[in-house]
Protein backbone atom coordinates (compact mmCIF):
# COMPACT_ATOMS: atom_id res chain seq x y z
CA UNK A 1 0.00 0.00 0.00
CA UNK A 2 1.19 3.70 -0.18
CA UNK A 3 1.42 3.89 3.20
CA UNK A 4 3.43 1.07 3.58
CA UNK A 5 5.73 1.95 1.05
CA UNK A 6 6.16 5.79 3.01
CA UNK A 7 6.75 4.00 6.01
CA UNK A 8 10.00 1.59 3.93
CA UNK A 9 11.29 5.09 2.52
CA UNK A 10 11.27 6.36 6.44
CA UNK A 11 13.32 3.38 7.53
CA UNK A 12 15.33 3.34 4.33
CA UNK A 13 16.47 7.15 4.45
CA UNK A 14 17.73 6.36 8.27
CA UNK A 15 15.23 8.88 9.90
CA UNK A 16 13.16 6.11 12.55
CA UNK A 17 15.57 6.20 15.29
CA UNK A 18 15.29 9.70 15.77
CA UNK A 19 12.52 10.81 14.19
CA UNK A 20 11.31 12.24 17.02
CA UNK A 21 14.26 12.58 19.26
CA UNK A 22 16.85 13.81 17.07
CA UNK A 23 20.23 13.66 18.93
CA UNK A 24 21.88 16.57 18.88
CA UNK A 25 25.00 17.16 16.73
CA UNK A 26 26.50 19.77 18.91
CA UNK A 27 25.78 19.07 22.36
CA UNK A 28 26.58 22.23 24.48
CA UNK A 29 27.48 20.06 27.20
CA UNK A 30 30.44 18.37 25.54
CA UNK A 31 32.60 20.65 22.83
CA UNK A 32 35.49 17.76 22.70
CA UNK A 33 33.49 15.68 20.97
CA UNK A 34 34.52 14.28 17.28
CA UNK A 35 37.01 16.96 17.96
CA UNK A 36 39.12 14.88 19.78
CA UNK A 37 40.57 11.14 18.33
CA UNK A 38 41.36 7.98 20.18
CA UNK A 39 44.30 6.26 19.32
CA UNK A 40 42.68 3.78 17.10
CA UNK A 41 42.17 6.59 15.01
CA UNK A 42 37.89 7.14 15.75
CA UNK A 43 36.35 10.73 16.79
CA UNK A 44 35.43 10.66 20.59
CA UNK A 45 31.66 10.96 21.22
CA UNK A 46 29.82 11.78 24.12
CA UNK A 47 26.71 11.21 26.73
CA UNK A 48 24.95 11.51 29.76
CA UNK A 49 24.89 8.57 31.86
CA UNK A 50 22.28 8.16 34.45
CA UNK A 51 23.51 6.38 37.68
CA UNK A 52 21.56 5.42 40.58
CA UNK A 53 21.32 8.64 42.35
CA UNK A 54 22.44 11.13 39.14
CA UNK A 55 23.60 11.48 35.91
CA UNK A 56 27.43 11.46 34.52
CA UNK A 57 28.75 12.72 31.62
CA UNK A 58 31.51 10.84 29.55
CA UNK A 59 33.29 11.14 26.82
CA UNK A 60 34.26 7.99 25.48
CA UNK A 61 35.37 5.80 21.86
CA UNK A 62 32.46 4.52 20.36
CA UNK A 63 34.84 1.70 17.51
CA UNK A 64 33.53 -1.77 18.63
CA UNK A 65 37.09 -2.59 17.47
CA UNK A 66 39.01 -0.34 19.65
CA UNK A 67 41.11 -1.89 23.09
CA UNK A 68 38.99 1.49 24.88
CA UNK A 69 36.15 1.08 23.10
CA UNK A 70 33.00 2.42 25.35
CA UNK A 71 35.77 3.04 28.58
CA UNK A 72 34.54 6.38 29.52
CA UNK A 73 36.64 9.26 30.44
CA UNK A 74 34.37 11.62 33.15
CA UNK A 75 33.96 15.07 31.21
CA UNK A 76 35.63 17.09 34.14
CA UNK A 77 38.70 15.02 33.34
CA UNK A 78 39.43 15.01 29.87
CA UNK A 79 38.40 18.92 30.00
CA UNK A 80 40.46 19.34 32.60
CA UNK A 81 43.41 17.66 30.96
CA UNK A 82 42.27 19.96 27.41
CA UNK A 83 42.71 23.60 29.67
CA UNK A 84 46.09 21.77 30.65
CA UNK A 85 46.73 21.63 26.84
CA UNK A 86 45.78 24.68 26.20
CA UNK A 87 47.87 26.23 29.05
CA UNK A 88 51.08 24.69 28.08
CA UNK A 89 51.30 25.66 24.11
CA UNK A 90 50.15 29.33 24.93
CA UNK A 91 52.38 31.96 23.21
CA UNK A 92 55.16 33.24 25.83
CA UNK A 93 56.22 36.75 25.93
CA UNK A 94 58.95 36.34 23.69
CA UNK A 95 56.98 35.15 20.90
CA UNK A 96 54.25 38.09 21.69
CA UNK A 97 56.88 40.50 21.42
CA UNK A 98 58.12 38.51 17.80
CA UNK A 99 54.20 38.91 16.93
CA UNK A 100 54.25 41.95 17.20
CA UNK A 101 56.58 43.46 15.87
CA UNK A 102 56.14 41.37 12.68
CA UNK A 103 52.43 42.84 12.74
CA UNK A 104 53.58 46.44 12.80
CA UNK A 105 56.40 45.72 10.00
CA UNK A 106 53.82 44.17 8.07
CA UNK A 107 51.05 46.61 8.33
CA UNK A 108 53.68 49.78 7.63
CA UNK A 109 54.63 47.57 4.43
CA UNK A 110 50.77 47.21 3.19
CA UNK A 111 49.93 50.84 4.23
CA UNK A 112 52.81 51.88 2.30
CA UNK A 113 51.83 50.24 -0.53
CA UNK A 114 48.44 51.29 -0.37
CA UNK A 115 49.37 54.86 0.03
CA UNK A 116 51.46 54.66 -3.21
CA UNK A 117 48.80 53.28 -5.21
CA UNK A 118 45.94 55.14 -3.98
CA UNK A 119 48.51 58.32 -4.89
CA UNK A 120 48.55 57.23 -8.76
CA UNK A 121 44.79 56.67 -9.10
CA UNK A 122 44.56 60.10 -7.60
CA UNK A 123 46.96 61.66 -10.38
CA UNK A 124 44.92 59.32 -12.88
CA UNK A 125 42.22 60.79 -11.59
CA UNK A 126 43.40 64.63 -11.58
CA UNK A 127 44.96 64.00 -15.15
CA UNK A 128 41.55 62.86 -16.60
CA UNK A 129 39.48 65.82 -15.21
CA UNK A 130 41.78 68.17 -16.62
CA UNK A 131 41.40 66.57 -20.27
CA UNK A 132 38.01 66.90 -19.40
CA UNK A 133 37.69 70.72 -19.16
CA UNK A 134 40.41 70.83 -22.05
CA UNK A 135 37.62 69.37 -24.33
CA UNK A 136 34.40 71.49 -22.74
CA UNK A 137 36.74 74.52 -24.26
CA UNK A 138 37.34 72.66 -27.39
CA UNK A 139 33.70 72.26 -27.40
CA UNK A 140 32.92 75.21 -26.49
CA UNK A 141 35.55 77.05 -28.93
CA UNK A 142 33.75 74.87 -32.00
CA UNK A 143 36.94 73.20 -32.80
CA UNK A 144 35.53 69.85 -32.32
CA UNK A 145 31.34 68.90 -33.33
CA UNK A 146 28.55 67.74 -31.07
CA UNK A 147 29.23 64.09 -32.27
CA UNK A 148 33.34 64.35 -31.49
CA UNK A 149 32.72 65.89 -28.22
CA UNK A 150 29.96 63.00 -27.18
CA UNK A 151 32.57 60.05 -28.29
CA UNK A 152 35.82 61.34 -26.68
CA UNK A 153 33.83 62.57 -23.34
CA UNK A 154 32.18 58.98 -22.69
CA UNK A 155 35.83 57.43 -23.35
CA UNK A 156 36.97 59.81 -20.43
CA UNK A 157 33.98 59.43 -18.24
CA UNK A 158 34.27 55.32 -18.56
CA UNK A 159 37.92 55.80 -18.06
CA UNK A 160 37.66 57.96 -14.96
CA UNK A 161 34.72 55.54 -13.90
CA UNK A 162 37.44 52.51 -13.99
CA UNK A 163 40.02 54.61 -11.91
CA UNK A 164 37.55 54.93 -9.33
CA UNK A 165 36.65 52.06 -8.80
CA UNK A 166 40.27 50.67 -8.44
CA UNK A 167 40.85 53.58 -5.84
CA UNK A 168 38.01 52.37 -3.70
CA UNK A 169 39.42 49.13 -3.81
CA UNK A 170 42.41 50.47 -2.06
CA UNK A 171 41.03 52.30 0.42
CA UNK A 172 43.51 52.65 3.51
CA UNK A 173 41.21 51.32 6.55
CA UNK A 174 42.02 53.92 8.80
CA UNK A 175 42.28 51.80 12.60
CA UNK A 176 44.38 51.98 16.22
CA UNK A 177 46.98 49.31 15.28
CA UNK A 178 48.50 49.68 18.72
CA UNK A 179 44.90 48.81 20.41
CA UNK A 180 44.54 46.14 18.39
CA UNK A 181 47.74 44.74 19.04
CA UNK A 182 47.09 44.96 23.10
CA UNK A 183 44.03 43.13 22.37
CA UNK A 184 45.35 40.27 20.65
CA UNK A 185 48.16 39.78 22.39
CA UNK A 186 45.64 39.59 25.73
CA UNK A 187 43.66 37.24 24.04
CA UNK A 188 46.31 34.79 22.72
CA UNK A 189 48.16 35.06 25.97
CA UNK A 190 45.62 32.86 27.82
CA UNK A 191 43.87 30.55 25.49
CA UNK A 192 42.96 28.44 28.18
CA UNK A 193 40.44 30.80 29.78
CA UNK A 194 39.21 32.09 26.37
CA UNK A 195 37.94 28.73 25.98
CA UNK A 196 36.41 28.24 29.40
CA UNK A 197 34.77 31.69 29.26
CA UNK A 198 32.93 30.73 25.94
CA UNK A 199 29.71 29.75 26.25
CA UNK A 200 28.31 28.87 22.81
CA UNK A 201 29.56 25.39 21.76
CA UNK A 202 29.96 26.01 18.09
CA UNK A 203 32.24 29.26 19.02
CA UNK A 204 34.13 26.92 21.38
CA UNK A 205 34.68 24.35 18.40
CA UNK A 206 35.59 26.75 15.86
CA UNK A 207 38.33 28.05 18.92
CA UNK A 208 39.49 24.60 18.98
CA UNK A 209 39.89 24.37 15.13
CA UNK A 210 41.85 27.62 15.15
CA UNK A 211 44.23 26.50 18.03
CA UNK A 212 44.39 22.82 16.82
CA UNK A 213 43.61 22.66 12.87
CA UNK A 214 44.47 18.68 12.95
CA UNK A 215 42.37 18.14 16.29
CA UNK A 216 44.55 15.81 19.03
CA UNK A 217 45.01 11.99 19.76
CA UNK A 218 44.05 11.23 23.79
CA UNK A 219 45.86 8.18 24.87
CA UNK A 220 43.62 6.59 27.32
CA UNK A 221 46.79 4.17 28.73
CA UNK A 222 49.25 7.56 28.86
CA UNK A 223 46.13 9.44 30.50
CA UNK A 224 47.05 12.06 28.61
CA UNK A 225 47.33 13.96 24.75
CA UNK A 226 49.39 13.15 22.37
CA UNK A 227 51.57 16.06 20.32
CA UNK A 228 49.40 18.23 18.33
CA UNK A 229 50.05 20.30 15.40
CA UNK A 230 49.41 23.87 16.36
CA UNK A 231 47.74 26.26 14.25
Amino acid sequence: TIEEYNQIQVVKAGLSNHANNKRLHNHPDFPLRRFIDCTCGRKFTAAWHTGRNKKYAYYHCNNDQCEYYSQNISKKDLEDKFIDLLESITPKNDFLAAFEASVINKWQEKYSNFKEERRFYDRKLEQLETKKVELKNMRLNKEIDSKEFMELKNTLDNEMTSFQISSNEVKIEEFDLEANLIYAKQYISNIARQWQDMRDVKQKQRFQKLVLPEGITYDKAAENFGTAVLS
